[in-house]
């Protein structure tokens, strides 16, 4: 899969500086989020296959459960738990990388969309399928403002697919 975004045009990309003292003012949004509604040739975490998956949630994003002092299940402190189920509905065994993007409440300032997620499924024969478990910290939802500060009382889109480009099942989430 690819690490970067390969641009449609060389002028939508940050030119390089050129002296000794350069101003950049585009912040967080650099490479693939700074394209994310411009066209591209690539977009960030595409990739080939010889087969082709399909994806549907096993498990929405829901509030995780931990164990507290006496072993009994309770809600995580803002961690979210999801599983997606992906089917190879190609001709040959393959395997993919299931990506989770997170959308921000604009009022953040971060990007449109960040990859908080990610993980390789297994090889899966033609016809088959398996469960890929992501997860979701309060780090992954949380904004740099001179330390990290985890989002309360927040909604999220929860967005995941095959690259930056390529969503196959989306949800929101709330803090």
């Amino acid at each position: 899969k690819l690490p970067l975004t390969l641009p449609a045009f060389e002028n939508d990309v940050v030119a390089p500086c050129p002296g000794h003292e350069c101003h950049y003012s585009e912040g967080l949004h650099v490479g693939w989020r700074n394209l994310i509604d411009k066209p591209v040739n690539f977009p960030f975490g595409w990739g080939l296959s010889y087969t082709t998956f399909s994806f549907e949630w096993a498990g929405r994003p829901a509030a995780a459960q931990t164990a507290n002092a006496a072993g009994e299940k309770t809600a995580g402190g803002g961690l979210f738990e999801m599983s997606v189920l992906v089917g190879n509905i190609g001709a040959v065994v393959g395997t993919t990388v299931v990506q989770c993007y997170v959308a921000f409440p604009r009022f953040s300032g971060e990007p449109k969309l960040v990859l908080r997620d990610f993980a390789r499924t297994p090889l899966i024969k033609p016809g088959e399928s398996a469960v890929v478990n992501l997860e979701l910290t309060e780090r992954d939802l949380s904004i740099w403002d001179n330390g990290w500060k985890f989002l309360r009382n927040a909604t999220f889109g929860v967005h995941i697919g095959s690259s930056s480009r390529e969503f196959h099942v989306s949800d929101q989430l709330s803090t």
